[in-house]
């Protein structure tokens, strides 16, 4: 989520985006394509592990319950509340509209925003397309965690996780990946997002979701990921260079040969990252448990942030790292000041996702107990 805030801030600057400073910086630009390899598939990574841990502790109807809660929920308030201020400054950036957030706010229900065409209309989940997918990919692949969750699959998981623990094994789940990106890429793009015309995306990154699931799922395959982390750490860097060098045209490649490595790219970097951090990073502390519960309320409130800061200060006659830096910083501290705004009370929790905070029980006083 952190790196997540300054990937968005560089879309002030690296390419055409929702508003852009004048003046695009070559070095921000790499840095956000590197991220587009692996970053967004941790999200998802991330998220399928936690599905395993949850249906530990939940019914499947409870799991449902839990998912619309805390993503659809939040879903819902982010595309009435939260997006619209980022159409808005778009729209006024580009000089479609002139006049107050209030008096725009009704054109928010004039059509459908598209990122092929933004001026389609102005109803949107913009960031939070994640929340969209992530909610849909839970209850699509519900049947199949369920049964996969069963205390009698064990053996079938065991007979999984023998075989991903053979040597090289893991580096074999990349090949769906692969055929997606090779197939599927050249006809829907990678960013439309709209999770009804976006195949390419939706399987991607649904695959890269009950992975996650996967992986946590028995010990041996964490372990096969430990063996790997590092082969998987070279792989990783050596494919991402050489996409970068097809990318300015160093080393040209076929695109359905950039395709492939960026489907392996990814893969290794997610091995390399899980491997890795599961020794360095196998701890909790206060910070780690207060950012853990912040992190979706920063999620939602992001790039909203940024988008507004960003409004005012891609027009400061100032060099591109300190704007970069400033609306990097001022979007972090805005947003865990909003948070703390947020997690007092029950019905902001509520919007947010958040779990709602139980009233202590009335303490019983005896007669003559004072």
């Amino acid at each position: 989520m952190f790196l997540l805030i300054f990937y968005h801030t560089g879309r002030l600057f690296d390419e055409p985006w929702h508003i852009n400073n004048a003046v695009l910086n070559p070095a921000i630009n790499i840095f956000n394509r590197f991220l587009d390899i692996w970053h967004m598939p941790l999200f998802f990574i991330l998220a399928g592990a936690s599905v395993w841990f949850a249906l530990g502790r939940r019914s499947a109807g409870e799991f449902v319950k839990e998912r619309t809660l805390r993503l659809f929920i939040p879903l819902m308030f982010g595309m009435l509340v939260i997006v619209p201020p980022q159409v808005y400054f778009e729209r006024v950036f580009d000089g479609d509209f002139t006049g107050s957030f209030l008096a725009w706010y009704p054109n928010t229900f004039h059509g459908i925003y598209s990122m092929d065409n933004p001026l389609s209309g102005n109803l949107s989940w913009h960031h939070l397309w994640f929340l969209a997918y992530l909610f849909s990919f839970s209850l699509i692949l519900l049947p199949l965690f369920w049964y996969l969750r069963k205390e009698n699959r064990k053996p079938l998981i065991s007979r999984i996780s023998g075989f991903l623990a053979r040597p090289g094994a893991i580096f074999l789940l990349t090949i769906p990946l692969i055929v997606f990106n090779i197939t599927l890429r050249p006809i829907y793009g990678w960013g439309n997002q709209n999770l009804i015309n976006d195949w390419a995306n939706f399987l991607f990154y649904i695959t890269v979701f009950f992975y996650g699931f996967l992986l946590v799922s028995d010990g041996k395959i964490i372990q096969a990921v430990q063996r790997n982390q590092f082969t998987a750490l070279i792989a990783a860097v050596v494919f991402s260079l050489g996409i970068y060098l097809s990318g300015v045209g160093i080393l040209p490649l076929p695109g359905a040969i950039v395709l492939t490595f960026r489907a392996i790219a990814c893969w290794c970097w997610l091995i390399a990252i899980i491997g890795i951090g599961s020794h360095l990073l196998n701890f909790t502390n206060r910070v780690l448990r207060y950012t853990s519960d912040a992190v979706l309320p920063v999620y939602i409130l992001h790039q909203t942030l940024i988008i507004t800061i960003g409004f005012y200060v891609v027009s400061w006659n100032i060099g591109v790292a300190p704007k970069y830096f400033f609306i990097a910083i001022a979007t972090l501290v805005s947003s865990l000041a909003i948070y703390e705004v947020i997690r007092t009370n029950n019905v902001t929790r509520f919007l947010f996702g958040l779990r709602l905070k139980r009233k202590p029980k009335a303490e019983l006083v005896r007669v003559g107990e004072r």
